[in-house]
């Protein structure tokens, strides 16, 4: 397939692009996107229903097209792999998952010719055991109209299930695993380490501690140091 040609004019902000896909404004700044929103749930709604056609011409057609799965093998690129990879997937996925599924959130933003999506779903398996799904799709914009450039679906785990333990989710978690860490060298330091001890309260503390140096380490406790422990 030939690589699409354009143009912009970079001297301003938005920027204005010409090419073979049209002519577009190409904002940088990032903002929600009602209308990317508005696609993903169409999306949604033909996949949940089978219709493969309205899912193939929402994709990008361009080689570049990801198909991402749950599965370590589901990897698909190029648009008539992927749209060719739905037909099959959905029959097989159709018969293990029920229709009917919770939308738990749904994230939408765009910046210039470029936009992304998250979305969480509850699905339920037709044994009635329900699950998370996660997905996350780039988009393009393609004469005036968003297009699917890269879809990936995952299903959540405990990082306790791969890792063997958890991990800091949040800054909070973060900073308390660092404050935890900081704690334990610090103890293994003082069990392992010498502690001096030097009463400011003392006259010419500083100045006797740097003359006294090391010797205060070894000085025996029975000693008069003046005030030095």
């Amino acid at each position: 397939m030939a690589a699409h040609m354009s143009s912009c004019l970079a001297s301003a902000t938005p920027v204005f692009c010409r090419g073979d896909r049209g002519l577009w404004w190409l904002d940088r700044s990032v903002k929600a996107s009602p209308e990317i929103e508005a696609v993903v749930r169409r999306f949604l709604a033909a996949r949940q229903v089978g219709d493969v056609g309205a899912m193939r011409n929402m994709h990008s057609r361009s080689d570049h097209v990801r198909l991402i799965g749950t599965d370590k093998h589901e990897w698909l690129q190029g648009y008539d792999y992927v749209v060719g990879a739905w037909q099959a997937a959905l029959k097989e996925f159709d018969s293990v998952v029920l229709p009917d599924s919770d939308l738990l959130r749904i994230e939408a933003f765009e910046s210039g010719h470029v936009g992304w999506a998250a979305v969480e779903q509850l699905r339920t398996l037709t044994d009635g055991e329900t699950f998370t799904y996660r997905i996350t799709m780039v988009f393009e914009l393609e004469a005036g109209a968003w297009k699917v450039a890269q879809i990936h679906f995952s299903i959540p785990v405990s990082n306790r299930l791969i890792f063997g333990k958890d991990l800091p989710r949040t800054l909070s978690d973060l900073l308390v695993s660092i404050d935890n860490e900081v704690e334990a060298a610090a103890i293994d330091k003082v069990m392992l380490g010498t502690v001096t001890l030097l009463f400011t309260d003392v006259v010419d503390s500083t100045v006797l501690s740097k003359t006294v140096g090391a010797y205060v380490a070894d000085t025996p406790r029975t000693q008069d140091t003046g005030g030095l422990l």
